[in-house]
């Protein structure tokens, strides 16, 4: 598809390895596809939908990578922004088709939407750079699973609420949310390390904290005998 098409594709080996599908395996199956006339979208979900993968456009190239971080890692991708008094419907409009991010502006704060925004940003996550723009705007980025919806203040607060309630999230010993590891259980005690690095953009690995060791018994020191 890469010769015939001109476009790159990258494998995500993280997602693919967490999923028990590590790139190169001798002993996944070979894909066989007759395709004509066809849509690149259109053909690769094809190919991926039996695997539970998915696609992203991700750095100017095509990710293949599970359902479970297609979201995350298209919207915490690292993209550059310039724009200069243009619309916030426009400058939307634009990063979505950009990076076939699905954005949706309530059509209830249309008027605001028409105003002009005016932001530069370098290496700035794709999300941050929607939310930056609609907060110049006075409106309010709310993400949806898969889709940024802008509204305002009030209608984003009333949804984040209502995410909560759909999808509460898993509380520790210790009473603090923990991360979650798509297509791994995860077991966190107290105090347990969380990886850093890559592992973060998937809400940190955590590995078990350490059993405690025992400590010897505390001695009882007996008084000094009497000097003669």
């Amino acid at each position: 598809m890469q010769t015939k098409t001109g476009l790159e594709f990258q494998l995500d080996s993280l997602a693919l390895e967490i999923m028990g599908l590590a790139p190169m395996m001798p002993e996944m199956n070979p894909v066989h596809l007759k395709s004509k006339g066809d849509k690149v979208s259109q053909v690769l979900r094809k190919v991926l939908t039996p695997h539970q993968l998915t696609y992203v456009i991700y750095e100017d190239s095509i990710l293949i990578t599970s359902l479970e971080m297609a979201t995350t890692r298209q919207l915490k991708q690292r993209v550059n922004l310039d724009v200069n008094e243009v619309p916030l419907h426009k400058a939307l409009r634009d990063l979505g088709r950009n990076y076939a991010v699905n954005m949706v502006v309530d059509p209830r704060v249309s008027k605001d939407a028409q105003k002009p925004v005016t932001l530069q940003l370098e290496g700035a996550s794709l999300e941050t750079s929607v939310r930056l723009l609609a907060e110049i705007a006075g409106l309010k980025a709310v993400r949806m699973d898969n889709v940024l919806f802008v509204t305002t203040e009030e209608r984003a607060e009333k949804i984040r609420k209502e995410e909560k309630e759909i999808n509460p999230p898993d509380i520790g010993p210790d009473g603090m949310p923990l991360p979650r590891v798509p297509g791994r259980a995860v077991s966190v005690q107290r105090g347990a390390p969380i990886d850093g690095g890559v592992g973060a953009l998937i809400g940190a690995a955590v590995r078990p904290a350490a059993a405690p060791q025992p400590q010897p018994p505390e001695r009882e020191l007996s008084p000094p005998p009497p000097k003669q």
